[in-house]
């Protein structure tokens, strides 16, 4: 993961390991995709987020989405916000997240791209 991406978990206080271990432990259950098969079993909670999001990047005139977009995105759902929570996260760190994502820029002043 690049210096960028690592950030915003730092921004908001997540244990990423510990992150990464719960949501392996999420999907784990999950349906697989068959082959030729048309519809995939993505889970609509995950769909929600991604949408959410590409919401944030839209709002913010950006034209990707970013980790620090899927994050705000799935900060919204309250299981994975549980999860988040469980693994370290502060509701203060979300505040310098979404000022970070919002301006592009870390709390050190630099753009986050330059980070990149």
């Amino acid at each position: 993961m690049n210096s960028s991406s690592r950030q915003h978990f730092d921004f908001a206080g997540i244990d990423l390991a510990a992150f990464r271990q719960t949501q392996y432990k999420r999907v784990a259950g999950t349906k697989k995709c068959v082959a030729d098969e048309v519809d995939t079993p993505f889970h609509r909670n995950v769909e929600a987020a991604l949408i959410r999001a590409e919401e944030v990047a839209a709002r913010n005139e950006k034209r990707y989405v970013g980790v620090g977009e899927i994050l705000l995105g799935l900060w919204e759902d309250v299981d994975i916000r549980a999860d988040l929570l469980a693994c370290g996260a502060r509701s203060d760190g979300w505040d310098t997240l979404q000022q970070s994502v919002e301006t592009g820029r870390s709390t050190d002043t630099k753009t986050v791209s330059q980070y990149e």
